[in-house]
């Protein structure tokens, strides 16, 4: 975009010159023009509007001290308000245009003095790097997660959640984590065997997060994580009762949450799965409608003992026969947290439900990757400063020093040599599907539209819809991520390959946070000195004997 000022007729262009600005009824977006009326022409309006005043400034350089009225320029807003533009001064007419961010004033004769113009400023707020917000909560009955790795991808990849309580995930232990989830999550997984039944913990990795095994009974399907959040500490759970037991998981669940409860700080709780327990029907006013049994009136006892809520108030499955239940509950200790309980479709004949933990936290965005181009360095730029490197720690006298300044020196030295011969480039992790393409995005939308009007209709014929719908969403991300392994293989590069392969055979976990002390410690840096004043602590530094 370009500002014409002045017309080529007046080369003796003066900076004292009165600016004069174009008001158009009609101002098209694209024309922002300015007018110059030089000392020759219509004198009598040089009082109305005061020119710049150009002074010369401590550093040598002219800046523009003062201006009384601001330019009017015509755009969408009606205002273009002039704000330290750096332009340069010349004698023929200026012709501003916008390079790299910036109102520079090109001169093509000669490059003057850069000039300050200085007026009132105007700019949005910029966001913070982090992003604050709510979490989101998922709770799902998955009925083998094994074989829907593609399609919980893409559930992921459409609704976002942070925090992913799943159950019958049927997996066993000889399947890494990497197989299945995503890379952007921590797994906590207690799994039974391939046959049914197991529950896991997807969390964010972005929320520091530690497994509980000290809650967990052997015995019993459920695992808990507590995770660290700015003033507040949460425990989060999964539970999965079959639907064959009688009521002995729900009493081991009993003294998990005791254990909870006997803390010195009772942390709030938010439990999550598949109870299997029909025949009750939950309310918004925590009225509980239905024929009360053993099974029944267990559940019930457990929540009132332990202060919890149960936030499921709509069925969370549809049978063909038209009966509902709700099967899947989301139990807290603080209901006023969590928010927007909605249904949505699921991977399986339940449906998901979806939440909004309210707390504001912090999620930090994970700053990009520096990698050294190694294979561009140019060889004799790079060994000439190496052999100066060698021959300046001779100089300085390294035996003088101590083995810490010498190495100090070395470090930094070589640090700089590297940075000023090899070059860089940043990359981010990229998260994004390639498979997931928008025509399947726009196919899970249909899906989730046709789920919602089922829901609301509750007629067997909208059901059936849905379930062919639900079939052919989840056949073709399936045959799509097919296809991209196989394109892998024909087409695309040997590199690109055995890191699709390398990603799916180990889990990238690293060390988790540490807690000493009631303190979490979530950097690299803070858990390799808890972990050496550990080491330190159980090893005795045996005296030197005399010879």
């Amino acid at each position: 975009m370009d500002l014409d000022v002045g017309k080529n007729s007046y080369p003796d262009f003066d900076a004292d010159a009165n600016l004069k600005p174009i008001h158009s009824s009609s101002p098209s977006r694209g024309s922002r023009k300015l007018k110059v009326k030089s000392k020759f022409s219509n004198l009598e309006n040089r009082r109305q509007v005061p020119a710049l005043k150009i002074v010369d400034s401590s550093d040598g350089r002219k800046v523009v001290q003062r201006r009384i009225s601001p330019i009017k320029l015509s755009n969408s807003s009606g205002k273009w308000i002039v704000n330290k533009k750096e332009i340069q001064q010349r004698v023929s007419p200026i012709k501003i245009t916008k390079s790299s961010g910036k109102w520079i004033a090109n001169n093509n004769r000669e490059t003057a003095a850069p000039l300050n113009c200085v007026a009132k400023k105007y700019r949005n707020k910029t966001k913070s790097v982090s992003s604050m917000r709510s979490l989101n909560i998922a709770v799902m009955n998955c009925r083998s997660v094994r074989g829907k790795a593609a399609v919980l991808s893409a559930f992921i990849d459409s609704e976002k959640p942070d925090i992913i309580l799943g159950t019958e995930s049927w997996l066993e232990q000889d399947i890494n984590s990497a197989e299945i989830f995503s890379s952007n999550f921590n797994i906590f997984r207690k799994d039974r065997n391939s046959n049914g039944g197991g529950v896991f913990v997807a969390i964010n990795k972005k929320v520091p997060c530690f497994e509980r095994k000290d809650l967990v009974d052997e015995d019993n399907e459920v695992v808990w994580c507590e995770a660290s959040l700015p003033g507040q500490t949460i425990l989060i759970g999964a539970f999965y009762r079959p639907p064959g037991e009688n009521i002995n998981p729900i009493n081991r669940l009993r003294e998990s949450l005791f254990k909870i409860s006997s803390c010195t700080r009772s942390p709030d709780v938010i439990l999550g799965g598949d109870f299997n327990v029909p025949g009750l029907t939950w309310t918004a006013d925590d009225d509980v409608t239905s024929p009360k049994g053993n099974l029944q009136m267990s559940l019930l006892n457990l929540i009132d003992d332990n202060h919890l809520t149960q936030m499921v108030t709509f069925p969370t499955r549809h049978h063909q026969n038209g009966t509902e239940n709700t099967l899947d509950l989301l139990l807290t200790t603080h209901p006023s947290m969590i928010t927007q309980v909605k249904p949505v479709a699921g991977l399986s004949d339940h449906c998901t439900v979806k939440a909004k933990f309210s707390t504001i936290t912090n999620l930090p965005k994970k700053p990009p990757r520096k990698i050294f181009l190694w294979k561009s360095v140019v060889p004799d730029d790079f060994k000439t400063k190496t052999q100066e490197l060698r021959r300046d720690y001779f100089e300085r006298h390294p035996e003088l020093k101590s083995v810490e300044e010498n190495w100090s020196w070395f470090r930094d030295t070589l640090k700089s040599i590297v940075s000023d011969t090899v070059p860089t480039k940043t990359v981010k992790d990229n998260i994004r599907k390639p498979w997931f393409t928008r025509k399947l995005k726009r196919l899970c939308s249909k899906k989730e539209k046709a789920y919602i009007k089922a829901k609301r209709s509750k007629s067997h014929q909208y059901w059936i819809n849905f379930i062919q719908i639900r079939k052919l969403a989840d056949k073709s991300i399936r045959s799509a991520h097919r296809q991209y392994v196989k394109d892998l293989t024909d087409n695309a590069s040997v590199k690109n390959f055995w890191r699709y392969v390398r990603s799916t055979r180990k889990d990238n976990v690293g060390i988790q946070p540490l807690k000493v002390n009631d303190q979490l410690f979530t950097k690299d840096q803070d858990k390799a000195c808890a972990l050496s004043r550990q080491f330190e602590s159980v090893f005795n530094r045996q005296s030197q004997s005399p010879n």
